[in-house]
């Protein structure tokens, strides 16, 4: 047996254009780094579009993968960042880039 769901075109055609959207803000992220980049909670916090704070609260709460560089300081790999794009949708905070 088979589910179907009736969705309006106009909020089919705004979900499609959202996932293309991301998609191709995950390819450019991909392009601009590689993936065995390190990137500090500041360089993130800007790529996301989203605070510091945010961004030590994604990593405390386990959203977003970090590691110690220092006593103080946490590093994330670049493939981490798409990873948080595709995974909790913050495609809305980027719609400026």
């Amino acid at each position: 047996m088979q589910t179907a769901i009736l969705v309006e075109r106009s909020d089919w055609e705004k979900l499609n254009a959202r996932v293309e959207q991301l998609e191709n803000l995950t390819n450019r992220l991909k392009e601009e780094l590689p993936n065995d980049a390190i990137l500090t909670v500041r360089e993130v916090a800007q790529r996301l579009n989203i605070t510091e704070e945010a961004v030590r609260r994604a990593r405390r709460e386990g959203r977003l993968t970090g590691f110690k560089i220092n006593e103080k300081e946490y590093g994330f790999k670049a493939f981490e960042i798409a990873r948080y794009l595709n995974r909790y949708n913050r495609l809305s905070n980027l719609n400026g880039l």
